[in-house]
């Protein structure tokens, strides 16, 4: 922060009621749980979507390694495009490495495509739209993580997950 390297940090809430109040208005259920099922984080991400004042927003793991050849060219500017195009479009993935450019496509040989938690272009608006966002309780945990969560909406055909290669922008997840 103090060296203007970052703007803010944003804290997971900590109250009970809070943590309900959150998970009600991202999946219709008042719970304090803060991770899914499976272990993965939800309300801190949540916080964080809740917290962003911009209407896209480039979600990554910190362990992502990005490729871009020609950092000027406008890749991220390709994914942006894809996801104003499509209005059911919710999130477009950081293409994997690939030397041969693809049209953005919500469908591949075993349906909708799910959403690509490790690095993706959301659109915020469009994600707010479609809350409550499926999901259930499992003995007061959460069944799903947000992003599965999404897929169900995805899959419900409420939104749509794109894909899209490009050469000028691909990641390796190690």
């Amino acid at each position: 922060l103090r060296a203007r390297l970052i703007d803010r940090v944003v804290r997971c809430p900590v109250a009970e009621e809070a943590r309900c109040a959150l998970n009600a208005r991202w999946f219709g259920l008042s719970t304090p749980a803060t991770h899914a099922q499976n272990g993965n984080p939800v309300t801190a991400t949540l916080a964080a979507f809740e917290a962003c004042r911009t209407p896209y927003l480039l979600q990554v793991d910190s362990d992502l390694l990005l490729h871009r050849p020609a950092p000027r060219d406008r890749a991220l500017g390709r994914l942006l495009d894809a996801l104003q195009a499509d209005p059911q479009a919710v999130t477009v993935s950081l293409p994997i490495t690939s030397l041969v450019p693809t049209d953005p496509a919500a469908t591949g040989d075993n349906g909708p495509f799910r959403v690509e938690v490790r690095g993706s272009l959301l659109a915020l608006s469009k994600l707010r739209s479609l809350r409550p966002l499926p999901n259930d309780l499992v003995d007061g945990v959460l069944a799903l993580g947000w992003h599965r969560a999404l897929d169900g909406a995805v899959r419900l055909g409420q939104a749509t997950s794109l894909r899209i290669a490009d050469p000028q922008l691909g990641f390796i997840h190690p």
